[in-house]
């Protein structure tokens, strides 16, 4: 009863939303990006939304408002101060003080605003959120996009030791970290079937709603899109997006077609990946951008023959949906969920991951071919409009709010 008499109460009303997120910036990754999108959305519907985040080193003040947000839509920037390295901050101190300043100012903003829901991304915000949870009895949601404990302490160790930090010591606090903000949320939303699937697999009794990403198309228009002899890849620099399968597909290419590959973006596998580059004599074939505007993107997205994703773990993969946005196939690794989204044959290709010569097979294929691009690009433009379509995504996130305000009351 109560659920329809708040349902009835919003469809006049709006809501006040706290959102708590490290990074906020819509180019430095699709966790992000969709918090980016959703909360310029939710201000767009008439909803009013703060959003709490690390300061980043060169930024200003402790709170501003980004030109792209709607008026309702406010930043807070919280310390310490953080450089973006292609993945969220590894120190202990760095995590706590961001835990610690967000509650701080979360519980100013709830007693001033009449905070209605708090809706956390994965990690630190998680805890943060918790407490202001429990200091205001406000109820809170979180977003886990995916579960990398799945793969044990080993994955973290791995993501440490990239970052070259005390491996071990930092990888057990990651490790604890995770299963804590596993255990601690109990509505939890998702991308993806299979991130529910292992979300409940650690916490079987949590409610698990799956809401996939979407895009704006309205950021995504550009009527000027070609087919060039150079494919994409997008993403954080990091070991598990396996980006050595794609130069050495090069590599194998080199004499049988003039192929490029861009990479846009950056991360601490970038010096290892540029030398490996340095060591087969592929200057020439394969060029790193570093991170570029949203601007440059959609420029290379619409030049581009293909967009690849070698990567073996991931939540969703946010790029897929922006390479459809302007018409491109994708080549991914046969892995969940990319093997879910992508349909093979139809809107790009589904690769057995770490085969280099198989990459090469069908990167060749689609350089070859004149229209085969355009085709598979043309289907994955219309699959994005009907399954993920951004009114959609709002809707079913506004109702999971509704749900959980009055679950919670």
């Amino acid at each position: 009863m109560f659920f329809i008499i708040y349902a009835e109460r919003l469809g006049q009303e709006t809501m006040n939303i706290l959102i708590l997120t490290q990074f906020f910036n819509p180019t430095r990754g699709g966790g992000e990006f969709m918090f980016h999108q959703l909360a310029e959305q939710l201000g767009k519907n008439g909803h009013k939304v703060f959003v709490i985040k690390h300061k980043m080193l060169g930024s200003g003040s402790s709170k501003d408002h980004p030109e792209d947000l709607p008026l309702n839509v406010i930043v807070y920037e919280v310390d310490p101060p953080v450089v973006h390295r292609g993945g969220l901050p590894a120190g202990v101190l760095q995590n706590l003080l961001y835990v610690f300043n967000s509650v701080k100012v979360g519980l100013r903003i709830i007693k001033n605003d009449e905070i209605d829901v708090i809706h956390c991304n994965n990690y630190s915000p998680v805890f943060a959120g918790w407490f202001l949870s429990k200091l205001t009895r406000r109820p809170f949601v979180v977003t886990i996009h995916d579960v990398a404990s799945l793969h044990g302490y080993g994955f973290w160790k791995k993501w440490m030791e990239q970052f070259g930090r005390l491996s071990w010591i930092r990888a057990l606090i990651g490790y604890v970290s995770e299963l804590l903000t596993l255990k601690l949320s109990k509505n939890i939303h998702t991308v993806s079937d299979t991130s529910k699937k292992d979300i409940l697999s650690f916490n079987p009794k949590s409610n698990v709603f799956v809401i996939s990403n979407s895009l704006d198309l309205e950021y995504y228009d550009n009527e000027d899109i070609t087919y060039e002899d150079f494919i994409l890849f997008i993403g954080r620099l990091v070991y598990y997006k396996h980006l050595e399968v794609v130069i050495e597909a090069l590599k194998l290419l080199k004499d049988r077609c003039n192929v490029r590959l861009i990479v846009l973006g950056d991360g601490p596998m970038r010096n290892r990946w540029e030398h490996l580059v340095d060591r087969w004599k592929l200057k020439d074939r394969v060029e790193f951008k570093g991170y570029v505007s949203h601007k440059e993107k959609l420029y290379y997205l619409s030049k581009c023959k293909s967009l690849v994703l070698p990567s073996t773990f991931e939540g969703f993969g946010i790029v897929i949906l922006e390479a459809w946005a302007l018409r491109k196939p994708v080549i991914v690794a046969d892995v969940e969920p990319l093997n879910r989204i992508v349909e093979h044959g139809s809107d790009g290709f589904i690769i057995e991951k770490n085969l280099p010569a198989t990459w090469a097979e069908y990167i060749h294929l689609l350089i070859s071919g004149k229209e085969l691009s355009k085709q598979l690009g043309n289907k994955g433009y219309r699959k994005l409009v009907e399954r993920y379509n951004i009114d959609k995504y709002v809707n079913e996130m506004e109702k999971l709010y509704i749900k959980t305000v009055a679950t919670e009351k």
